[in-house]
């Protein structure tokens, strides 16, 4: 169990986010990139002093590119698709602060999420939670969604002619899950 106060501190004084950073964006996927991903992913869901230092430093940018790699192609394995859920996972815990949506957008990252949404892979769904956590709350990102007819691809997704099965998921129970989960987060972006 790690306490709150020992990850701002540990993240204040030494440079492991950047650490972390760096070895997520390696080009080559190895375990050291899966783990990294992991850690990342904690230590940024544990402190919201670790979102606002990611935000600042310039980070947004940087795990938009490491994410960036999958849409032209889909994860090769179970690792690789675990890394690619801890690195959306990451970015959705920096964007639950307004900064850092606000940087998200500038960085382009509506635009990105709307390509991988529109490629119909593995990532389309875990894109489409990112678009739901970038434009909570944020009448500048609603804005740009609209600019960049983000409705579009949206309105496909919610009548049904979006996303294939294989983007969802291939297990009967689990599919069940994943289609009211995505569900869930077209509507939310609705309602934004």
């Amino acid at each position: 169990d790690i306490k709150p106060a020992v990850v701002d501190m540990v993240t204040a004084k030494t440079r492991i986010l950047d650490y972390l950073l760096e070895r997520v964006q390696a080009d080559t996927f190895d375990d050291n990139k899966l783990y990294a991903s992991e850690i990342l992913a904690i230590l940024l869901q544990m402190s919201k002093d670790n979102c606002k230092r990611f935000g600042v430093s310039g980070s947004i940018d940087k795990i938009l590119s490491a994410l960036a790699r999958y849409r032209k192609h889909d994860p090769k394995g179970m690792d690789e698709e675990e890394f690619v859920c801890n690195t959306v996972d990451c970015l959705c815990s920096v964007l639950l602060l307004r900064e850092n949506q606000n940087l998200f957008v500038h960085a382009e990252g509506i635009e990105l999420l709307l390509i991988l949404v529109k490629r119909d892979n593995f990532v389309s769904p875990l894109a489409i939670k990112l678009l739901d956590y970038a434009l909570n709350n944020n009448t500048d990102a609603c804005a740009r969604f609209v600019q960049v007819l983000g409705l579009k691809t949206l309105f496909s997704i919610f009548m049904g002619k979006g996303l294939t099965d294989a983007a969802v998921g291939s297990k009967k129970k689990k599919q069940k899950k994943d289609d009211s989960e995505l569900e869930e987060h077209v509507l939310s972006i609705i309602c934004h």
